[in-house]
């Protein structure tokens, strides 16, 4: 075991890691390397590894899912200065369920990022349904209210002809905060009340 490493050196390619750095070991204060050659290829861009003061911890990704029966070629010797580590070693099915962990994940912040795009569909169609009702009944407000001051007791008749098409609009536009919870759109108050039933 090499301690107090210092300038240490690490150089992965598809299918080696060499390294070298400066340390305390069995041979004192000295230059240590070694290098290694994969029995499969690594993504080497989406390796990692940090530095501690007794050993640096090299974590490899593999290139596919299949699982590696070997860590090193077979017709090569094996060095006496690897060993196993139980904690992290994983057998076939374990890195299988650890493949299925992952897509799982994967699937459910794809399924994450595909309901937010679509709740902000939803509340932008939402904001301009609400904006088109309350500019359609200021119009109407202020039509009224011209009409009356104008017009007097005689402004309903004045009033309507101009601006029916825009009542009817906007009865029609209200119409829509019924359909809305049918389609899902917004909460309606008995789901509320399933919510509370549920966790109260």
């Amino acid at each position: 075991m090499v301690s107090d490493i210092k300038n240490p050196k690490i150089n992965l390619t598809e299918k080696s890691i060499s390294f070298q750095g400066e340390g305390s070991g069995a041979k004192g204060w000295n230059l240590y390397k070694f290098s290694l050659d994969f029995c499969n290829e690594i993504n080497k861009d989406e390796c990692v590894y940090k530095l501690s003061p007794t050993f640096v911890d090299v974590k490899l990704m593999k290139i596919g899912k299949g699982y590696w029966h070997r860590l090193i070629p077979q017709n090569v010797k094996k060095s006496h200065v690897f060993k196993l580590d139980f904690v992290r070693w994983q057998s076939e099915s374990d890195a299988e369920e650890e493949n299925l962990r992952r897509e799982k994940e994967a699937a459910i912040a794809q399924l994450k990022k595909e309901v937010n795009e679509e709740d902000s569909m939803q509340k932008f169609y939402l904001t301009l349904c609400n904006d088109a009702q309350f500019i359609l009944f200021f119009i109407i407000l202020m039509a009224c209210t011209v009409g009356r001051l104008m017009h007097g007791p005689d402004l309903f008749a004045e009033t309507y002809e101009a601006i029916g098409s825009l009542v009817l609009i906007t009865v029609a536009l209200s119409y829509l905060e019924v359909i809305h919870p049918l389609l899902d759109l917004v909460k309606s108050p008995w789901q509320y009340c399933d919510v509370v039933s549920q966790y109260g």
